[in-house]
């Protein structure tokens, strides 16, 4: 089966799948939780004073039956694709620097820039655009109004999807430098001690996240042609 689990304190979503009875899967989050086994673990690591796994709701999205660990993997896929409003990402964009503070616009590859930030959906459109930051800025996302809508609630909320009963909020999908959030999500840290599960979890993210990537070489693609 699939599954969603949501904390009622904060929203903050997690897609899963498992082959077990979904107490059971239920009861193996809680004892990551109580050994203190938390690494590249979701639900433990948002165990918090305020924040328990006795929070979270828990709600099965898809049931199948599949028996074997790549179908539901592919079908878990699916399913945070459905509930995925847009990849972000940003990409210098080469400039001429001004003349005064020209050294901010200097970015950590060795040329001068701005930053674009974006939010693209699976058909390659621009639905958020942030540009103008000079080159060396790290934290466009925290510094936009994406960010600011995004934390106060007023988007991401109106496109909710029904299951089970149940209203699931969309969210966005980032690379590894991005800050997980109630609505964005990233990928597992690639350390040694990451699963085979969660290795083909980022797999099928990065799939997913990929449109992002083409959307921008796109993009600088039809700036040198207007060159």
């Amino acid at each position: 089966m699939i599954y969603l689990i949501q904390c009622t304190k904060c929203g903050m979503q997690y897609v899963g799948e498992t082959g077990q009875c979904l107490h059971q899967r239920m009861n193996n989050h809680r004892a990551d939780v109580t050994s203190k086994q938390l690494e590249g673990k979701p639900v433990g690591r948002h165990d918090k004073p305020q924040h328990s796994v006795e929070d979270m709701k828990v709600t099965i999205i898809d049931y199948l039956g599949l028996k074997d660990d790549l179908s539901r993997k592919c079908r878990e896929s699916e399913w945070i694709r459905k509930l995925c409003a847009g990849a972000i990402d940003e990409s210098h964009i080469p400039v001429s620097p001004p003349a005064l503070n020209h050294t901010d616009y200097y970015n950590r590859k060795g040329w001068y820039s701005v930053i674009l930030q974006g939010v693209i959906d699976h058909r390659f459109l621009f639905h958020e655009i942030n540009i103008g930051w000079p080159g060396s800025v790290h934290k466009v996302l925290t510094n936009s109004a994406l960010f600011k809508k995004a934390e106060n609630g007023s988007i991401l909320t109106e496109h909710q999807r029904m299951i089970n009963g149940c209203n699931i909020p969309v969210f966005l999908i980032g690379n590894s430098a991005y800050p997980l959030k109630k609505w964005l999500l990233k990928p597992f840290a690639d350390n040694d001690r990451i699963t085979a599960q969660q290795r083909n979890f980022n797999y099928q993210f990065s799939r997913t996240r990929i449109v992002v990537e083409k959307a921008f070489g796109r993009t600088k693609g039809s700036m040198a042609n207007a060159d």
